[in-house]
């Protein structure tokens, strides 16, 4: 048995097969996207962008990453300032010089939290992970990655895309109208319960 680009040989429920392996989404320094599905594009302006989401709502594994994009230094490239990750009641922010807060208090780490869910450094990265779900790093560099477990494929919102293989379909705005902007796509995931400056 030989298995496609992108899955591995592995035993679930008990039977060998070729299984989709974990997706990842990054935001580099310069603003720079490559979707689950390996969509790229710029994120065009500053703000906070919904990058990556668990669309079921009432999920147990139910997350949202949200990336506050600013330029701070004149001549540099735009970057996360700030990482954002909610999970039912628990919301974590990690800012570029790795402060991590959990419910707005500043924590030290590592932090085991409730519900299989940690914070911790390794490698010049904070790590928050939710166990056999989602796991976000973000680099002293202001890389942001969002990798997701292979049984979330199909199930993911946001900038990142659905995780379904098929990154043509990763071609369609927040409301659902097809584009063919990547910049016009990920803007229209800013993250509305962050303040903007309106229109």
């Amino acid at each position: 048995m030989q298995c496609a680009s992108g899955e591995q040989c592995s035993v679930r429920e008990g039977v060998r097969g070729c299984h989709k392996q974990e997706g990842s989404c990054t935001v580099k320094p310069g603003a720079h996207l490559k979707s689950f599905d390996a969509m790229e594009g710029k994120i065009a302006s500053g703000g906070a962008f919904e990058i990556a989401a668990l669309c079921d709502r009432g999920s147990a594994e139910w997350f949202r990453v949200v990336v506050d994009v600013r330029l701070c230094v004149k001549g540099s490239l735009a970057a996360a300032v700030t990482v954002y990750a909610f999970f039912d009641d628990t919301m974590i922010a990690v800012n570029n010089e790795h402060q991590t807060w959990v419910n707005g208090k500043q924590v030290a780490l590592p932090q085991k939290l409730k519900n299989e869910l940690s914070i911790h450094i390794s490698d010049k990265l904070v790590i928050i992970e939710k166990k056999s779900a989602v796991r976000v790093s973000y680099s002293v560099t202001q890389e942001v990655t969002v990798a997701v477990s292979a049984h979330l494929a199909g199930r993911t919102c946001g900038a990142c895309g659905n995780f379904n293989g098929d990154g043509k379909d990763d071609m369609v705005t927040a409301g659902g109208k097809i584009s063919v902007s990547v910049s016009e796509i990920i803007d229209s995931w800013r993250a509305k319960d962050f303040s903007g400056c309106g229109l």
